[in-house]
């Protein structure tokens, strides 16, 4: 296959249910130049056994199996190492895609050369898929980026609606485990110190699912 100018990347872990609609969210979008990477981390649903099915139909989906479960950071780094695109789409198996993320968020970077990582804006859905709110962010401008930097302020943004430049990402060693649930906001103030701007497209282009698990 030709090198794609995407690479998608999830992690799941016995997220089945969901992951059926978000592989077919991914695969609906109106950009298709893209790879779309899952990494199975061990699983005991069922994942790998669906994700090769689905791959037989769509040569773009690659799957990466862990034998035992790593945890989300070690599972996002084995597949930002198989990830061949310009940027990397972070998606989590439980979200929804809307059909132009992709194709709005690489013009969004195309219109702001100097971005390392975008993000975009959500609607809150519940298991059944129905929204039930959205997200709001101020981080709009360059002028804002610098406010943040400045203030020592925390930059949190929608981790699955994430679009980092993948040399940002292994510039600086990928996600900390150690990190864990924080493992996002970490990777963020790195990149921040690094390797130039970060922005969050005001946009609604993902559904962000709230559930017990």
């Amino acid at each position: 296959m030709a090198v794609p100018r995407i690479s998608v990347l999830a992690a799941s872990w016995n997220s089945l249910e969901f992951l059926k609609e978000t592989v077919a969210s991914v695969r609906r979008q109106t950009c298709r130049d893209f790879e779309f990477i899952i990494v199975d981390d061990g699983s005991t649903d069922g994942t790998a056994e669906w994700v090769r099915s689905a791959a037989v139909d769509d040569p773009r989906i690659r799957l990466i199996v862990n034998e035992e479960n790593l945890g989300h950071s070690a599972s996002l780094n084995r597949g930002l190492e198989e990830c061949r695109g310009e940027w990397v789409a972070r998606i989590d198996a439980d979200d929804v895609a809307l059909p132009n993320r992709l194709e709005r968020q690489l013009a969004f970077v195309e219109e702001h050369p100097t971005i390392a990582v975008t993000s975009c804006l959500a609607y809150y859905i519940d298991p059944s898929g129905r929204r039930i709110g959205k997200t709001a962010h101020d981080l709009k401008t360059e002028d804002d980026f610098q406010r943040y930097m400045q203030a020592g302020e925390m930059i949190g943004l929608l981790h699955p609606g994430a679009f980092v430049r993948t040399e940002a990402l292994r510039k600086v060693g990928g996600y900390r485990p150690k990190m864990k649930a924080v493992n996002d906001i970490d990777l963020w103030a790195r990149i921040a110190e690094r390797s130039g701007i970060i922005l969050v497209q005001q946009e609604y282009l993902m559904e962000y699912r709230i559930h017990p698990h």
